[in-house]
């Protein structure tokens, strides 16, 4: 398969899953509401509902309107890094619910509302750049990404962090582990085609730290 052709069915395959998701997050914002009297920090809980609602469609939007591929990682490695980066948080639903205190259930609702928040910023900032897989489409060196080269990656850890927290276990902290570093690889492979594709990319990464922001 030729990589126009595997990014057109990329395309295709993340717009089916993220519509689902999509619908899914309406569907917890609608039983949200109907539990308002029931839900403590009910309305920060629907801030934070409601942001990532948003994330998710301006995730469609972008995947949607992406621009052409130029290059793209090869082998079977970093599709499964880019999956597995992506959806693993997911299996949080699956583990035990875990007896949270009400300070501790506040700061992980109030990571995820930063972390959320943050994610739709810099995800407009990439635009129509975006993808999961390790792709070149266009070089993005402004905004988020003039001040560090994997902003996305960065303000997705407050949001993972608070959903850590707010089932907190040996369990949820190991899903943590696995899921940051999936984002480091997945940042290697990214950078590896990113540098193949644009020549600018070598100045770009001796200008512009990859995780942590310079202070001063």
């Amino acid at each position: 398969m030729n990589l126009k052709a595997e990014d057109r069915l990329g395309q295709f395959a993340m717009l089916a899953v993220f519509a689902l998701i999509w619908l899914t997050q309406i569907l917890r914002l609608a039983q949200l509401w109907l539990m308002r009297d029931h839900i403590p920090f009910w309305g920060l809980a629907l801030v934070s509902q409601v942001l990532a609602t948003l994330f998710v469609m301006f995730v469609l939007l972008f995947t949607l309107r992406r621009l052409p591929v130029r290059d793209a990682a090869t082998g079977l490695a970093p599709r499964l890094v880019a999956v597995l980066g992506t959806f693993v948080m997911m299996a949080m639903v699956a583990l035990p619910v875990a007896e949270t205190p009400p300070a501790l259930r506040l700061v992980a609702t109030l990571l995820v509302v930063a972390g959320t928040a943050l994610s739709i910023h810099v995800l407009r900032a990439l635009g129509r750049s975006f993808a999961i897989m390790a792709t070149s489409r266009a070089l993005v060196t402004t905004g988020p990404y003039g001040v560090v080269r994997h902003p996305l990656y960065g303000v997705e850890l407050i949001t993972m962090a608070g959903v850590m927290l707010g089932n907190l276990s040996i369990w949820s902290a190991g899903l943590f582990l696995l899921w940051l570093v999936l984002q480091i690889r997945r940042a290697d492979y990214e950078e590896a085609v990113l540098r193949a594709s644009f020549p600018d990319y070598a100045d770009y990464a001796r200008r512009v730290p990859r995780f942590i922001p310079r202070l001063g």
